[in-house]
């Protein structure tokens, strides 16, 4: 094979750039396995001085088959990466395998898979979040992907009859409340299925926050606590999708246009999971 040819092999088989593949045959000797080495060493160096540089781009990347679904956000340093086609296949991986083995977070092969790509493209990425979701949490589930790419949801749902999800205003409403936790952000389903260590949290940072207050100080504590449990009773209810306002009327909740949709078809509808993820915003 000559030098030429070897070089192609190469980088057809690493993506490596044209000089390093040369400087890999040179320095191995023509030995195509020992220059593939190299290249991989080389690359891990890289990354290790790379390691702390930002990544505030990105993109998401969802698998949604056989009543499975499964998202990760892979990051990258510049936006120019996050259009690579390499990037972008190795998410559409990345989410395959995410969906193939219900990951809710990354493992040793999927890391791996990143750190390979970085050191072929040359930034720092980072395979940031995945969520899964599937039958054992929800009997259905659906999923939405914003644009360029830079947003995306999974939302899982259950019926009283499986049927309910070939009904197209069920369809049709599930799609809009991927498109309401997309725009407005929910932090849960319903503040009434939100776990006590929370709850403690909250109530927490509320008394800090009545305490502060001048206009209360020297109030009656059982005052002081009533005022307390109404803004959790508003957080929880302005932080949930079932309480929000409902995208295509905001003057009404989510939870009334479900129990609308519920009379209207004679299905019973719950919303049981979501995830949402954006590109550059706090996990």
């Amino acid at each position: 094979m000559s030098d030429l040819e070897g070089i192609k092999v190469l980088r057809q088989k690493t993506q490596a750039g044209l000089m390093d593949c040369r400087r890999a045959l040179a320095e191995a000797r023509g030995n195509p396995e020992e220059a593939e080495g190299l290249l991989k060493a080389w690359g891990l160096a890289a990354l290790e001085k790379r390691a702390d540089r930002a990544t505030p781009e990105g993109r998401i990347f969802i698998h949604e088959a056989e009543g499975r679904a499964a998202m990760v956000e892979l990051d990258c340093e510049t936006d120019f990466v996050a259009l690579n086609e390499s990037f972008r296949a190795t998410g559409a991986r990345l989410a395959r395998l995410a969906w193939d083995r219900e990951l809710k977070a990354p493992d040793p092969e999927t890391l791996a898979i990143v750190a390979d790509l970085g050191g072929v493209i040359k930034e720092n990425l980072v395979l940031r979040r995945i969520a899964s979701l599937g039958p054992g949490e929800a009997p259905f589930v659906t999923s939405y992907l914003h644009g360029d790419g830079r947003l995306g949801v999974v939302l899982g749902a259950r019926a009283e009859r499986p049927e309910a999800f070939k009904d197209a205003r069920i369809l049709s409403c599930l799609h809009d409340l991927c498109l309401q936790v997309a725009a407005f952000g929910p932090a849960f389903v319903d503040g009434a299925t939100v776990g006590q260590a929370y709850i403690e949290e909250r109530l927490s940072a509320f008394r800090e926050e009545v305490a502060a207050e001048e206009k209360l100080k020297g109030k009656p504590p059982a005052m002081l606590e009533g005022i307390v449990a109404g803004k959790l009773r508003k957080h929880l209810c302005e932080a949930s999708l079932l309480g929000h306002g409902f995208v295509r009327d905001e003057k009404t909740p989510v939870r009334a246009v479900l129990a609308e949709l519920e009379a209207q078809t004679g299905y019973g509808l719950g919303i049981v999971a979501f995830a949402c993820f954006k590109v550059g915003e706090e996990a």
